[in-house]
């Protein structure tokens, strides 16, 4: 019985070109559009709205609303005034 024939070593000519990543689309924030944050960020405004409002309008829970509200304090372009959470 024969052994079958060994395949060669491949070479780097053999190895397909890989794809040019594209880089993903963002929001006016740098967030992921589509994602949670970009909700979030699209729910917002220059008026202030309570946390609860904001998961209203963005259909997300309020614990997910207070953390992204505290990533936007972070970065600076939020802020957190009496009457609520607002967009500098």
């Amino acid at each position: 019985m024969k052994k079958p024939a060994a395949k060669p070593a491949p070479t780097a000519t053999d190895k397909p070109t890989p794809m040019p990543k594209k880089e993903p689309a963002v929001d006016a924030l740098g967030n992921r559009q589509g994602s949670q944050a970009a909700r979030i960020n699209a729910a917002m405004s220059k008026e202030p709205q309570t946390v609860e409002a904001i998961a209203e309008k963005a259909k997300l829970g309020v614990p997910r609303i207070r953390s992204h509200m505290a990533y936007l304090l972070k970065r600076k372009v939020a802020t957190q005034g009496k009457d609520g959470w607002s967009l500098k």
